[in-house]
């Protein structure tokens, strides 16, 4: 991992299309930690500094040889909530005070779990940015070419007192947009001029390959500014039912779905973008001496969001609760591409947040009564639910 000065330097340096100097900044902080680093990267550094660097070069080139080193960091949609300021009401916090004061932080950190869940802050009622996030927010949709802008809290591993938490944004392009240094430059100055230290900027193009660090920065943070609007979100019913006691229910004397429109539903919700995977099965409500059969992963189209349990009792009995889902299904044109903006608002919607913004429902049969029991899927993080 590179100290957050060099990378935000190097990042100057590339901005400004000095690139010899942002090669040399990032060796020197390579050869300063003493690896282990990928072959990839010593062979990029090394030609980048190029023969009138052949000493700084030589010195990469003797770093020791390993894979990608895990990312260590956690990260969080808000900011954590320091210990001193908060009353350990819960075995949760009282024992993470209890160990950050121990390692000598007795100012140390806490997070709600429900802060490492995705935010999208993009919506009316959203609170305001505060002075950093405001000056991201402005230099980026400046951008003809952004399509979302993210800022997360990076965290160390949970009472670990060093070092603190750092805001960390990431930038979503459109596809072969180019230019990532100018623009990650360019919110750097932004940031810098609103007194934030060594920024951190992460700018990658939507649908291209994007490093863990990123990934995870943006799926657990506050969606900030997204190009397009938020559409309306709809959540398929699975079930005719939900019993409290006995759980889910699918009437096996409902009306089916004709053959041909179910093969044809059925192909257009397993080409879904996955959500939120899982390998756990569970039973087959309509035949229990199936055994557990029926699939749970969460799938979108960015307007719809599933389950592949709909698509199993769709193909296994011709069975759908949901209509209104099997005719959007079934409309003629495949789903088209999902972004990273889409997909964002939609794990916001299922984990991270209670009234995202643009979800809505198709109708009142969407809309669970306040007393109607809530079928909770085992073996899924964070108590994922799917109302019946």
């Amino acid at each position: 991992m590179l100290p957050d000065g060099a990378v935000s330097r190097a990042r100057g340096c590339l901005a400004a299309r000095q690139s010899a100097d942002a090669a040399r900044v990032i060796a020197f902080a390579l050869v300063a930690a003493g690896g282990p680093i990928t072959d990839e990267l010593a062979s990029t550094v090394s030609a980048a500094l190029g023969a009138a660097d052949s000493d700084l070069g030589g010195m990469v080139a003797r770093l020791p040889r390993g894979g990608r080193p895990p990312v260590p960091w956690r990260f969080s949609s808000a900011e954590p909530t320091p210990i001193a300021a908060t009353t350990a009401t819960t075995a949760t916090t009282a024992t993470t005070a209890t160990a950050a004061a121990a390692a000598g932080d007795p100012g140390g950190r806490t997070t709600d779990p429900w802060t490492c869940l995705p935010l999208d802050l993009t919506g009316t009622g959203s609170p305001p940015p505060d002075p950093a996030d405001a000056a991201a927010l402005s230099a980026v949709a400046a951008e003809p070419t952004a399509l979302g802008l993210w800022r997360a809290w990076r965290l160390a591993p949970e009472a670990t007192p060093w070092p603190p938490p750092k805001r960390v944004y990431v930038v979503t392009l459109e596809p072969g947009a180019g230019r990532a240094p100018a623009i990650a430059g360019r919110a750097q100055d932004a940031l810098l001029a609103a007194g934030e230290t060594d920024p951190q900027v992460e700018v990658c193009e939507s649908g291209g390959e994007t490093a863990l660090y990123q990934v995870l920065a943006r799926t657990f943070g506050a969606l900030l500014w997204a190009r397009e609007p938020a559409g309306d979100l709809f959540l398929a019913r699975v079930f005719d039912e939900v019993d409290p006691v006995d759980g889910p229910r699918l009437d096996p004397r409902g009306p089916r779905v004709d053959e041909d429109v179910a093969r044809r539903a059925a192909a257009y919700l397993a080409a879904g973008v996955p959500l939120i995977g899982t390998s756990t099965l569970v039973a087959d409500v309509v035949e229990p001496h199936r055994g557990d059969v029926v699939p749970l992963t969460f799938r979108t189209d960015g307007r719809w969001v599933w389950t592949d349990t709909v698509g199993y009792y769709l193909t296994t009995y011709g069975l759908a609760a949901d209509r209104d889902l099997i005719e959007h299904a079934t409309r003629g044109e495949p789903p088209g591409p999902v972004d990273e903006v889409a997909v964002h608002r939609v794990l916001a919607g299922l984990l991270g947040q209670e009234t995202p913004a643009g979800w809505d429902e198709l109708s009142e049969d969407h809309e669970p009564a306040a007393e109607e029991p809530v079928w909770f899927v085992p073996g899924m993080s964070g108590d994922i639910a799917a109302a019946g």
